[in-house]
């Protein structure tokens, strides 16, 4: 009988799996919980709509089954080879041995194979001899003579029947439905599919004390009362487990006289592979195999064997558990050798699989958070810290605000973090400037510290220290928060301490409640500045003329602050390309850059600046390094990416109560809005716009430049021999009878069609883009 398939499905991702070392030929032994896990997550055995009672059979080993699926169902049974059966079928299994020469008949041979069941099968009342001390052995065994064998197999002796105590017998061995699928008379031979049916109804039949016979085997019916074959399968599996070169010493049984399934199809041994993941069932004899292209969700199995991330660096071939040679090498995920692995990669690995997976930068695992979990820090620079570092780390990569830089960047009271194993130091330069107004929960066990009127998270327990009764940080007092990668308090220092200057772009400024440096709360002037890190500061002045927009320098001198205007800077040309130089000046890298705008800003990365024109106009304030570097900068609308962009669809002016407002309705991504301003006092014109919006009011209005349209190439536009870049939040609208509707680009590129127009934030000489689109049908 031909095989079915088996039907294997991932029923969970593992949670709990253990995958054993086999390539020593040796299997460790799983607990009952891991093992029950394994075959609940594994696979699932079914057998479909085959004969289970032939499976059940083979399993007991009642039958033989061939690789063609036969077993001789038609063959006449003998009386030696059924007392062999009844063997197999009772609690007595495995332990009659088919060797035993004790002749107990003189018709059956001492060395004969099946003397040991003989003598078994008589010594239990489960058959008989025949006079002159004969057991006739090749005689065909009868029903009658099955019947009174398995009935006594139920526990049933002659004195539980009345009458004729064979008609009693046959009558329970109808009324017990073990006759299902057998039409013979009582004194008929059996064949090897009688005493199938037999058997097999045998198992589903209560015992006399109630119990049911297959539960000796550990059997269960199902919902139609037939044997649970699948389910006992799936309990005997053993698995999974990973073929290493000695796959074959791991199964308990024979390779050669076993059945070989590789990926659900009959294979042989050279079939399954190194790397390939196998179950086994002692019981039917089987090994299932599959590679990567199974659908038994090999990855997830092969991944729960994985371990990692680890930062080897150089000596990562060292510490991997295997010897890498016959290995699989995978980098960034595809398929590599051992010299593609380079000292700063992150790797895992699988001492099952022997598999290691390595990573740089440009693998599809988050690096810089795996880094970040394994470098040392946070230190603060001072006191020669950076001598006291490894030299291995001395001399590699330097990473200035979490871009590559030079060693020489890093500067006193900078926070820094290293791994000796990537040789790799990462620098943080961030600082906030104010008075320590407080810390929460409590000074004790302080989590969040608040300083110039923002509250920050504490990274260090030297910082905790610092804040705490005997610490020397006390409320009131101007200090320096060091922040680190997270932008959390790595260090804090009295302001006087560090001899630097912090430049910002005024948001606010007013007059407040605050504590100077002796404790007293007194009200004061005060400024509220962005810095070029994008940090919000507040800061106590004496000077009454500073307003929004303005640029200010903080100096400590004593450990005041002291705010001084200052002037725009002198700066004119346009960003090359590769947006690393401008004006004859390199960007140093991680150089800091914020875009600001009437009280709103952005702190951007320098490749936003790539072909911009910047001129005195628009470069408030900018810094070199020792090395003429541009180190910060503050720009009026540089980008044009503190606007928002749409129609304004009505404005007019209105007063009330002797204030002159604006009034306007504007459209934005197709939602509709309503706006009175007394920031906006310009009665604009309708149509494609930039909005400056703060907290639901506009603060200033963008006009656009209008081109027209020759063609729309992806990510651009082209009009005549100009090419203007497409924004990639560009509002798209189809104008038609004084509307405008929303659409998308995708929508409108056909030019037999439309009449297009699009509306940019500055000309092309500037670096504009492309920021509305408006189509007109022809």
């Amino acid at each position: 009988m031909k095989k079915k398939m088996l039907s294997l499905i991932m029923a969970l991702i593992l949670t709990v799996m253990t995958v054993t070392t086999v390539t020593t030929g040796k299997v460790e032994a799983a607990s009952d919980t891991d093992k029950k896990a394994e075959s609940a997550a594994g696979f699932i055995y079914e057998s479909g709509n085959s004969d289970i009672s032939v499976k059940v059979m083979e399993m007991l080993g009642v039958i033989t089954v061939d690789s063609m699926g036969t077993w001789g169902a038609d063959k006449r049974v003998t009386r030696e080879e059924f007392a062999k059966m009844l063997v197999q079928v009772s609690s007595y299994a495995g332990k009659v041995s088919n060797s035993d020469n004790a002749r107990i008949f003189t018709d059956v041979s001492g060395g004969s194979k099946f003397s040991g069941y003989i003598k078994f099968a008589v010594s239990k009342g489960l058959m008989s001899g025949y006079l002159g001390g004969k057991f006739k052995p090749k005689q065909a065994v009868t029903l009658e003579e099955a019947i009174n064998a398995v009935i006594s197999l139920l526990g049933y002796t002659n004195g539980d029947f009345e009458g004729n105590i064979s008609d009693a017998k046959y009558a329970a061995f109808l009324d017990w439905g073990l006759d299902s699928k057998i039409n013979l008379k009582r004194t008929a031979p059996l064949n090897r599919k009688d005493c199938k049916n037999l058997f097999y109804n045998l198992l589903r039949t209560k015992a006399k004390d109630g119990t049911l016979y297959g539960g000796i085997f550990g059997f269960t019916l199902n919902t139609k009362g037939d044997i649970d074959y699948d389910k006992k399968v799936n309990e005997s599996l053993n698995g999974p487990f990973f073929a290493g070169s000695a796959w074959r010493n791991a199964v308990p049984f024979k390779i050669n006289t076993a059945r070989l399934y590789k990926n659900n199809n009959l294979c042989s041994i050279s079939d399954i592979n190194t790397g390939d993941i196998f179950y086994y069932s002692k019981n039917l004899k089987t090994v299932w195999a599959f590679d990567s292209n199974s659908d038994i969700n090999y990855k997830a199995l092969l991944e729960n064997t994985r371990k990692g991330p680890y930062l080897y660096g150089n000596s990562w071939k060292e510490k991997i558990p295997f010897s890498t040679v016959n290995a699989l090498i995978y980098k960034n995920d595809k398929l590599a050798k051992e010299s593609d692995i380079g000292n700063k990669d992150i790797i895992y690995y699988s001492k099952d699989a022997r598999t290691i997976w390595a990573y740089d930068e440009n693998g599809k695992i988050d690096y810089l958070s795996i880094i970040n979990q394994n470098k040392k820090g946070p230190y603060i620079v001072k006191d020669n810290l950076l001598s006291s570092l490894p030299q291995d780390v001395r001399n590699g990569r330097v990473y200035k605000n979490g871009e590559l830089s030079e060693s020489g960047v890093i500067a006193d009271y900078d926070v820094i973090y290293y791994s000796e194993e990537l040789k790799t130091i990462w620098d943080y330069d961030n600082k906030v400037y104010g008075v320590y107004e407080g810390a929460k929960p409590n000074k004790v066990a302080p989590v969040e510290i608040t300083v110039a009127g923002s509250s920050y998270q504490i990274g260090s327990d030297r910082v905790g220290y610092d804040l705490s009764a005997q610490g020397s940080i006390k409320e009131g007092m101007r200090v320096v928060l060091l922040l680190g990668d997270d932008g959390s308090v790595a260090g804090i220092m009295p302001a006087e301490s560090i001899q630097t200057v912090v430049v910002g772009y005024v948001l606010k400024s007013g007059m407040h409640v605050s504590k100077d440096s002796s404790g007293k709360s007194d009200l004061h002037n005060y400024v509220r500045i962005v810095d070029t890190t994008g940090t919000e500061q507040e800061y106590d002045t004496k000077l009454t003329n500073l307003m929004e927009g303005d640029v200010v320098q903080v100096n400590y001198v004593s450990g005041e602050a002291v705010l001084s205007k200052v002037t725009p800077a002198s700066i004119k040309g346009k960003v090359s390309s590769d947006a690393t130089r401008v004006s004859g000046m390199t960007f140093a890298s991680g150089a800091r850059i914020l875009d600001v705008a009437k009280g709103s800003y952005k702190r951007i990365n320098v490749n936003k600046l790539a072909d911009i024109e910047l001129n005195s106009g628009n470069v408030l304030y900018y810094s070199l390094n020792k090395y003429y570097e541009i180190t910060d900068m503050i720009l009026w609308d540089a980008t044009g990416d503190l606007f928002q962009y749409g129609i304004l669809l009505t404005s007019f002016m209105m007063e009330q109560d002797g204030v002159i407002s604006g009034n306007y309705t504007y459209d934005l991504n197709g939602s509709k809005y309503t706006n009175t301003s007394q920031s906006v006092l310009l009665n604009t014109t309708p149509g494609p716009k930039g909005f400056l919006i703060q907290n639901g009011e506009i603060k200033v209005f963008k006009d656009l430049y209008r081109v027209q349209v020759t063609s729309i190439d992806k990510n651009q536009i082209r009009t005549g021999d100009e090419v203007y870049p497409i924004s990639d939040n560009v509002a798209v609208y189809v104008y038609d009878g004084n509307q405008y509707y929303p659409a998308k680009l995708s929508e409108i590129n056909n030019q037999k069609n439309y009449n297009m127009d699009a509306y940019t934030d500055k000309i092309n000489l500037l670096g504009g883009v492309v920021r509305v689109i408006v189509a007109t049908k022809k």
